[in-house]
């Protein structure tokens, strides 16, 4: 059972795209908990849930290795929210991405589909 820590923004953006990188789902999970994240799914255990769906198809799927690029979007107002999207070395698209919105030392992480 995990106990829930208060982590900085910065340590759980790193521990974001350590896991996604590397493809360890289950090492995000403390950070998850943490007090200063937030999610756009109903809770934390189904965002996990599809998390831990979304890397596991990108790593099946990707060629090489996967790389960050931190990306806003001209159709997006709101200047807090980034989209981080991890591509691979072959396809034009992102294999996995997710928007993510900092505000009041809170990290809002939205899943973004296919």
């Amino acid at each position: 059972m995990y106990t829930k820590k208060t982590f900085t923004i910065q340590q759980i953006k790193k521990a974001l795209i350590n896991c996604c990188i590397h493809n360890n789902s289950a090492a995000f999970i403390p950070y998850l908990l943490s007090n200063n994240v937030e999610v756009s799914s109903p809770n934390k255990s189904r965002f996990y849930s599809c998390f831990k769906s979304f890397l596991y198809c990108a790593h099946k799927n990707k060629e090489g290795n996967l790389t960050l690029k931190i990306e806003k979007y001209k159709w997006v107002n709101d200047e807090n929210i980034v989209y981080y999207n991890f591509y691979d070395e072959v396809h034009t698209y992102d294999r996995v991405s997710f928007e993510i919105k900092e505000t009041n030392n809170k990290l809002h992480i939205d899943t973004m589909p296919f």
